[in-house]
This record gives structure tokens, C-alpha cells and sequence, in this order.
């Protein structure tokens, strides 16, 4: 993946193999294997017959990419748990900071909705300054990881996209249960307190 493609002959005929890829369909790769190697031994008697699986070879070379998506993947989820659970707590105390606000709202006539949307604006605000700034930061590591590759793709203007969408959606799945727990109080408990 960090190397480009070189050119590659492919030439029958020579004498001097080293190696020789087969494909095979078969269940039994044991009894494959041992007529190989009896193959083998009859064109070249004086060669040990050494093999390996071509996806196994693969794996292998893609293994540090994997265990690195593995740890971006974990850690991901960490840092969005540990967000979700930050603006729950946010979110409940600007709610419990307004709970008369909200009561005399509500006695004022606004409704669920109007109150969810009033305690939800300024976290939806706030998310959305932090996702531009953090924009050009992302796109200048991603691009530097993906120049390690020799052959990668661009970043799209739809990933970004995306991104901001699914972090907006977090938000507001997260905020709006705050701020719905908020708004169904009945205003008389909120108003008693005076």
C-alpha cells in the first residue's frame, strides 16, 4: 500500500523457478499440498518445496494497517462516548439553570417543541463552531496520512459533509432528550419553588 506497483514479466519456458503460483479449487487443501510437493519433487528433485497462501501474504502486509484502523475505530468510540456523556451533562444543567424560565414558558403558552428547539439552539450553535474550526485541522492530518499511500484517495467534500452531519445528529439525539425531559415538567412544580 506505500509502494507503488512496479513492472512485472511474466516469462514460461526458463529453468531456474522461483516461484510458481498456483490456483486451486479444492476442500482438501492437505491432500493438495502433498500432491505438490510430489509434483514438485519429480521437476525439481534438488529444491525444497516451500509454500505459502497468496491471501494469507496479503494479510500480512496489510496487518499494521488493519490493527491502526482497529485503534482509530476504538478510539472513535471512546471520544464520541465521552462527548455524548459531556453535553448530556451540559444539557442537564442549562436545564436545571432554566427550569423556571421553562415553567413560565410554558404557562406563557409556548409548547414541547418551542422549548426543545429554545434549549437545543445554543448546543446546536456551539457544534457547529466547533465542527468548522476543527475542519482544517482534520483535513491537513488525513491528507498527511493519505500521502503515505501510494495509491489513495481524495478527500470529498461529502465525507466532510457527513461527518458534520452525524455529529450534528449526535446533538441533537443527545440535547434533545435533555431538553425534552425539561419541557414535559409540569410548570406548576417549577413555579412552586417561589
Amino acid at each position: 500500500m506505500h509502494e507503488t506497483i512496479r513492472p512485472v514479466a511474466l516469462v514460461y519456458g526458463l529453468k531456474n523457478y522461483n516461484n510458481v503460483g498456483i490456483k486451486y479449487q479444492t476442500e482438501d487443501i492437505s491432500a493438495t499440498l502433498a500432491q505438490l510437493e510430489t509434483a514438485w519433487k519429480t521437476v525439481f528433485p534438488n529444491k525444497n518445496f516451500d509454500y505459502y497462501f497468496q491471501d494469507e501474504q496479503l494479510g500480512n502486509m496489510y496487518e499494521s494497517e488493519l490493527r491502526f484502523a482497529q485503534i482509530i475505530n476504538l478510539f472513535t468510540i471512546i471520544s464520541i462516548i465521552i462527548a455524548c456523556i459531556g453535553l448530556i451533562g451540559l444539557s442537564a444543567f442549562s436545564s436545571v439553570k432554566r427550569f423556571k424560565e421553562i415553567g413560565v414558558r410554558k404557562v406563557l403558552g409556548a409548547s414541547v417543541p418551542n422549548i426543545i428547539v429554545l434549549m437545543s439552539k445554543e448546543f446546536i450553535v456551539l457544534t457547529i463552531v466547533g465542527f468548522v474550526l476543527s475542519i482544517p485541522l482534520a483535513y491537513y492530518f488525513i491528507t498527511a496520512w493519505l500521502e503515505g499511500f501510494a495509491y489513495s484517495i481524495e478527500l470529498e467534500w461529502w465525507m466532510v459533509a457527513s461527518a458534520g452531519i452525524l455529529t450534528m445528529g449526535l446533538t441533537l439525539i443527545t440535547v434533545g432528550f435533555q431538553s425534552a425531559k425539561a419541557a414535559f415538567v409540569n410548570p406548576i412544580e417549577s413555579l412552586r419553588s417561589e
